[in-house]
């Protein structure tokens, strides 16, 4: 479940709203899928389902543990190669997790590659 901030600034009220804050791992997935499809084509709609996957389920386990605080800045830094190869090999997660990071890391690994020698 999603918190959600009613705030009222006439009585002085502020804060700022984090949807990631306590999200569980459907709806953290949904939204992604929301945000970052608009306009992909078939292929690049599937790596990206594949990316939020992996993502989503480990960023969570670091948000669970105390970790990390989990919010959209935290998300982009993970969605990288370098963020990728960071989970694969953080300890604090699952072997489930790991493997999924690894095996998206290893994918981009290859296609950044292929890009590079003309074959994409």
């Amino acid at each position: 479940m999603v918190k959600t901030l009613k705030l009222d600034p006439a009585n002085g009220q502020h804060g700022s709203f984090n949807s990631l804050e306590a999200a569980d791992a459907d709806s953290m997935a949904a939204l992604l899928w929301q945000l970052c499809t608009a306009g992909l084509n078939a292929e690049d709609r599937s790596e990206l389902g594949d990316q939020i996957e992996a993502i989503v389920p480990a960023l969570i386990e670091l948000r669970d543990g105390g970790h990390v605080r989990l919010n959209f800045t935290l998300v982009v830094s993970y969605a990288t190669l370098d963020g990728f190869a960071r989970l694969a090999s953080d300890e604090r997660l699952t072997s489930i997790s790991r493997a999924q990071c690894a095996a998206i890391r290893n994918r981009m690994v290859v296609r950044g590659v292929k890009a590079l020698l003309g074959h994409l």
